[in-house]
């Protein structure tokens, strides 16, 4: 941080945040939280309780994600059959690391509804303020075990970086096999951009060079996979799966609302996350856009099997995943991040 903002102020919190609290009341009552805030005005609330999951995100006040009826709810009211009534959304929640989309039987093994990390507590929780390439850089961090006796043994470390003076977020995970068995590994960022971000003429731009519907309800908007509407009483939802044009193992998609002149660019930084899905629901309430990076589509784990594409983690072995969130103010920022997004589709 520059010495001169630094010599007016008493505490460096005047300039950026990074703490830990408590939530009181109702389902949430006693989560753990992380608040880290920047100079340029992007805060982000991390659910240490819930995966390390971004559960708000927020630029000079203005909201960027989607939120459930369901409000935040503690991962002790998690129930695997019942997973949307403690599905709370946020900017992202985590899916994984069995299974990701549809529950399904797999060779005689039930994979629940996008998986159980998601609502699994964090441990060893870190927050810090650290200096880096004359930086201040604000870090979340905290490990997460999806393991049982008998069966998977998965570990994710997650680390999450803000720019204590910029308006970018950088998501790091590392999954690791400590167990004796090759396993599965499905992991999707279930990310829902929200109103006021997220509205009937926001801009949507995936540089695909593949689009397929997942169903026959979605096959019926096809052609309309890059609109919103107005909320639509009684909607359907609709996913799609789209082949991101990548340059050396990267893509990036992005959302723009001209009327607020705010954006948030989504950057795939790791050749692992190579499955793309939008999820489209502009109902009544339930009024969101998924844009899902992930390294599995969202038909379940059976049916990755059945194709193929089913991916795998041996015993011993790391796998990374990266991405990172820019926000886009203004329309030179706009014309280009989205000149740079198509400079990956190349």
């Amino acid at each position: 941080m520059d010495k001169t903002m630094l010599e007016k102020v008493g505490d460096e919190q005047q300039l950026y945040t990074a703490r830990q609290y408590r939530l009181c009341g109702g389902k949430a009552d006693g989560m753990r939280m992380i608040e880290l805030k920047s100079f340029a005005g992007l805060r982000a609330e991390i659910a240490a309780d819930r995966c390390m999951d971004l559960y708000r995100l927020e630029y000079k006040g203005v909201n960027l994600g989607y939120m459930t009826a369901a409000g935040m709810v503690s991962s002790k009211y998690y129930q695997s059959e019942d997973f949307l009534r403690s599905f709370t959304a946020g900017f992202f929640t985590t899916c994984g690391l069995k299974n990701v989309g549809a529950g399904c039987v797999d060779l005689g093994e039930e994979a629940v509804v996008h998986g159980r990390i998601g609502n699994t507590p964090a441990d060893r929780v870190n927050v810090d303020v650290v200096e880096e390439d004359g930086k201040t850089i604000l870090t979340a961090s905290g490990v997460m075990r999806e393991a049982i006796i008998f069966g998977e043994k998965l570990e994710l470390k997650r680390k999450i970086t803000m720019d204590a003076r910029s308006a970018y977020i950088r998501i790091s995970d590392t999954v690791t096999n400590f167990g004796g068995e090759t396993q599965p590994l499905e992991l999707l960022y279930h990310m829902n951009m929200g109103y006021p971000l997220l509205d009937a003429f926001s801009e949507i731009t995936i540089p695909a060079e593949k689009t397929s519907a997942r169903d026959a309800r979605a096959q019926e908007g096809i052609e309309d996979w890059m609109y919103f509407c107005e909320p639509v009483s009684g909607f359907a939802e609709q996913c799609y799966d789209h082949v991101l044009y990548k340059k050396d193992g990267k893509s990036a998609v992005m959302i723009f609302n001209p009327k607020l002149n705010i954006g948030v660019v989504i950057e795939l930084l790791s050749d692992t996350l190579d499955h793309f899905t939008e999820w489209k629901m502009p109902g009544v309430k339930d009024y969101v856009l998924g844009l899902e990076p992930g390294n599995a589509n969202v038909l379940g784990r059976a049916a990755m099997r059945e194709s193929g594409e089913l991916k795998f983690i041996e015993p011993g072995e790391k796998v990374h995943f990266e991405l990172g969130i820019r926000i886009i103010d203004g329309n030179y920022e706009y014309e280009t991040a989205k000149r740079r997004i198509f400079e990956l589709a190349r």
